[in-house]
């Protein structure tokens, strides 16, 4: 399993944000958010997977993305266990 921490400590809502997992190749699924993107890397090893987040004002969400247990062909995912934090750092006029 591989969790993103997305903080806003702003004033507004940051909407459609995109997290990039590049993870062992697989099928999985997430906790938060609209998967955009999941596809097979070039040489067949990783899967990567772009999911949107809506993020609140003035709060912190947090995206899991885990293998299921067994995938769509019936075979069984590897587990592997990460963890990223993102920071929006946006600057601007108003807080």
């Amino acid at each position: 399993m591989v969790t993103a921490t997305v903080t806003n400590n702003y004033v507004e809502p940051f909407p459609r944000g995109r997290l990039t997992f590049v993870i062992p190749a697989g099928h999985y699924h997430k906790s938060h958010g609209t998967i955009e993107t999941a596809m097979l890397s070039d040489d067949g090893k990783y899967t990567v997977v772009s999911i949107r987040v809506d993020t609140p004002k003035r709060q912190q969400i947090r995206v899991r993305v885990a293998p299921q247990r067994n995938g769509a062909n019936g075979m069984i995912v590897q587990r592997r266990r990460g963890y990223v934090t993102v920071s929006l750092e946006v600057r601007h006029g108003r807080e």
